[in-house]
């Protein structure tokens, strides 16, 4: 099978002012954990305590794994068609949203 790799947010772009403070970018995914278990979807016992201390944190409620293991999940997540849509020969052919980034400059670290 051939085709064509495709790339995705080749223009993405950080915009920074004078004087601005360094930003650090942090995408946590508990893709292996059930999210009416988490802290920060109100379940009732606080399981993201570290978390929920951070004053600009960004949190995410409605999102949904695309399968049962880490290696169908992530590719899924960070791409464009979303979980309804996604194809995993799609994840092969593109980019995906940690691309993007790297093309606006912003390290990545995996951990």
């Amino acid at each position: 099978m051939s085709f064509t790799f495709r790339t995705v947010g080749k223009d993405a772009r950080t915009i920074s002012h004078v004087g601005d403070k360094l930003t650090l970018f942090v995408i946590v995914v508990g893709e292996t954990a059930r999210a009416a278990n988490w802290g920060l979807n109100g379940y009732g016992r606080q399981t993201t305590p570290i978390l929920a201390q951070q004053p600009d944190i960004i949190h995410f409620s409605e999102v949904t794994a695309c399968g049962t293991s880490t290696a169908v999940s992530f590719p899924c997540m960070f791409s464009l068609p979303g979980r309804d849509d996604y194809v995993s020969a799609y994840a092969q052919q593109h980019e995906s949203l940690l691309n993007a980034l790297a093309h606006a400059g912003i390290e990545g670290h995996l951990a």
